[in-house]
């Protein structure tokens, strides 16, 4: 098991968290060594943290400590590289937009079709990432330029790989940011 750090640190879950979830998750029996090395109080009180997080659900607080007691969570199959990646995406995307004559236009839409596409589109954590931070910056660009009417719905976005065009906007604004020195401005 490979432990990124950066990504403990991002989500605010520490190294006997991600332990103690991890080994509920695989139904490992070394959930028990946990327990008794780090002690019964104490993992009593990192699994409800994990729960607070929304990590995990604990069933049946008399039991905590039984692993037929706790569910793990889709946000922690996330972190391992197990979930479904879309229902991040879709909780970043814009809920809707009115359209330059004055109609509005929700941008949620056939999220089923979406879902399955996103599988194929991002299968890894790491293309997850740069397809959010791409829409992170199309949300940006959008504000900046009062563009927000154009934005394209949900499954034209991902159909028409609309990501990909902002990453690379993205990566030319980054590199001119680079060239320019102090002092100089376009012309």
């Amino acid at each position: 098991m490979e432990v990124d750090i950066k990504t403990l640190v991002d989500y605010n879950i520490s190294p006997n968290q991600f332990l103690l979830a991890y080994s509920i998750h695989k139904n490992d029996k070394d959930f028990h060594n946990l327990k008794d090395i780090i002690g019964e109080k104490e993992t009593e009180n990192e699994l409800k943290k994990l729960e607070d997080k929304g990590f995990i659900k604990i069933k049946d607080e008399k039991n905590i400590l039984n692993f037929t007691s706790i569910d793990i969570r889709n946000k922690f199959l996330f972190i391992i590289e197990e979930g479904d990646y879309f229902d991040e995406l879709v909780e970043r995307y814009p809920i809707k937009v009115f359209r330059p004559d004055g109609t509005k236009d929700y941008l949620r839409s056939d999220l089923s079709r979406c879902r399955r596409n996103y599988k194929k589109i991002a299968p890894s954590r790491k293309k997850h990432k740069r397809i959010l931070d791409s829409l992170e910056f199309e949300k940006k660009v959008r504000e900046k330029e009062d563009s927000w009417k154009y934005m394209k719905k949900l499954p034209k976005w991902l159909s028409s790989e609309e990501y990909k065009v902002f990453e690379e906007r993205m990566k030319d604004e980054e590199k001119l940011d680079e060239d320019l020195g102090y002092g100089q401005t376009l012309s």
